[in-house]
């Protein structure tokens, strides 16, 4: 049933409000403005952000805040392109350089800001063009975006909820270029891509912490993991305990150095007969109320997992203490506990193969939930 809705739409750039009235819910915010005549005549599109910089312009007038800011989303620009060549421009505007990829010549492109701050190509920001109405994306549209570590799937800008989540498969062969960043041509399926082969695989420099980069090729090496990745803690656990067959949960007993932790322990992982029953890795220290969650070497699909749910997206990384590398993983829902409801909170999960993610984690209960030890 339709729900009238007033809105404040607020024009921070012209300091300037003004408040319409949504008569039908099923009107999305774009659709708001354009019946209000809030849209500009010469075409340009205009969009609309949340508070915490999201595209929203496409969400229904239902969901959105009582404010709608109309201003331009984190990470995306709008620049005029009078010059460029087949695959992209080099661009100036207002004391930035600007490498842009997927842009035409006399227009007035829409940018999604990919990669900042690659001093070696001499530039402060790298993007490609999209389209914020109708398909975002078309055949021969070049994009630059970051070889995932595992897997062929990557994922573009996505102008209908304002997140980086429009589906990419990337098509030939690409382990030798994981973890570096690439021009990808959009194939007839919009939804593949296969590498421009005219320009070089750009890599981050070991020094440079990229602020769009969310996942490090964690290649095998003769290493010590203990020291050079602080994620990976190798502990001695003893005294192991089942407290759940499936999956397997057990209770264990630590070294108790230091006096302000606990020295007991739950524990994660494979059955009790896999190899390396005896040596975990520290997912999280206890203190004098929680045990520690220890996740045991291994790696097999079945086997539990304590996993830090990301403040975004779905996917988490596993250590897989036999190759000695990461795996992404990608987080599904169980019917009593969503992954949009535990952002940030530790969970247990279970490593489950799937036909299309290849391997997700599926949750399984809080740690809270575990009749550990003292409990």
């Amino acid at each position: 049933m339709p729900v009238q809705k007033t809105f404040l739409v607020d024009f921070p750039d012209q300091d300037f409000t003004t408040s319409i009235t949504a008569e039908n819910d099923s009107l999305t915010v774009n659709d708001l403005l354009s019946q209000n005549g809030l849209m500009p005549r010469d075409g340009t599109f205009r969009y609309v952000s949340s508070q915490t910089g999201e595209m929203i312009n496409h969400i229904s007038v239902a969901s959105a805040p009582s404010t709608l800011k109309v201003q331009t989303p984190k990470n995306v620009i709008q620049l005029w392109i009078e010059k460029c060549h087949s695959q992209g421009a080099m661009v100036s505007s207002e004391g930035q350089k600007y490498l842009l990829f997927g842009v035409e010549p006399d227009t007035y492109a829409n940018i999604f800001v990919a990669q900042e701050s690659f001093t070696r190509c001499d530039v402060e920001k790298i993007g490609y063009s999209f389209s914020p109405l109708g398909q975002p994306y078309t055949t021969g549209n070049f994009v630059f975006l970051q070889v995932p570590a595992e897997g062929d799937q990557a994922t573009l800008f996505n102008p209908l909820n304002g997140k980086e989540d429009y589906p990419l498969r990337l098509l030939g062969d690409i382990d030798p270029i994981r973890g570096g960043w690439a021009v990808w041509q959009i194939g007839p399926n919009v939804h593949t891509a296969t590498k421009c082969k005219h320009i070089k695989t750009i890599y981050p420099p070991k020094t440079l912490k990229s602020k769009r980069t969310k996942m490090k090729v964690q290649q095998k090496a003769n290493r010590d993991p203990s020291k050079k990745d602080p994620r990976v803690r190798p502990i001695k656990i003893k005294s192991l305990n089942s407290i759940s067959v499936e999956p397997a949960i057990y209770s264990a007993q630590i070294s108790k150095k230091n006096p302000s932790r606990n020295g007991e322990a739950i524990v994660c992982g494979a059955k009790s007969n896999s190899s390396g029953s005896n040596i975990g890795y520290v997912a999280a220290w206890g203190n004098k109320t929680r045990p520690t969650m220890i996740n045991r070497a291994g790696y097999q699909y079945g086997m539990s997992v304590f996993v830090k749910i990301p403040e975004e997206g779905r996917v988490a990384q596993v250590y897989n203490s036999i190759q000695d590398v990461y795996v992404n993983c990608r987080l599904t829902d169980s019917p009593n506990l969503r992954v949009e409801d535990l952002r940030g909170r530790w969970v247990i999960a279970q490593l489950r193969r799937h036909t299309t993610h290849k391997r997700v984690l599926k949750l399984h209960s809080m740690p809270s939930d575990v009749e550990g030890p003292g409990r």
